[in-house]
């Protein structure tokens, strides 16, 4: 690592901190215009594609806890599942550790949807990461779950533990 003198450090994560507002506002942006394109509102879209998440990570979601990640009350969040469950992106069953808690399964149509949102990005990012070396690629890994562990603690009010 070189030594940088503290403006120029100062200036490096400044330059950081605002790249890291740009990409905060295009994930919004992505998931909005990505939402929209499925005519769903955005808290559905979000919800849809947090769930999907959680299966990936083998640790579904209880309604609760998808009302603490979405930041809305249970019973908007049982509105909203029950709109999610009608139109098919969602399932809901016992959960097998504890049958009366209840949980959120994706779909076979919900997982497309999550397929759709992420392989544009896949693709889009592929000649990008292509001309990275494996140091490289690891180190990004690394910084951006720091980022993300980072971020989820920088407003307490409002953290979550959804990563």
């Amino acid at each position: 690592m070189s030594e940088n003198t503290l403006p120029e450090r100062e200036e490096l994560t400044s330059a950081l901190l605002y790249e890291l507002h740009r990409f905060i506002f295009a994930s919004t942006d992505t998931i909005g215009r990505f939402t929209a394109s499925m005519n769903m509102n955005d808290k559905d879209g979000e919800a849809v594609l947090h769930i999907w998440r959680a299966e990936l990570t083998g640790s579904p979601l209880s309604p609760t806890e998808l009302a603490g990640i979405l930041h809305v009350s249970k019973p908007a969040v049982t509105y909203l599942t029950e709109r999610l469950l009608e139109a098919g992106y969602i399932t809901r069953q016992p959960d097998p550790a504890d049958r009366r808690r209840t949980v959120l399964r994706i779909s076979e149509l919900g997982g497309q949807v999550g397929h759709n949102f992420s392989a544009p990005m896949d693709h889009g990012l592929g000649p990008l990461f292509r001309d990275r070396s494996d140091e490289e690629l690891a180190t990004f890994t690394s910084m951006l779950h720091q980022l993300v562990d980072a971020l989820s603690t920088s407003h307490p009010e409002s953290a979550t533990d959804d990563h």
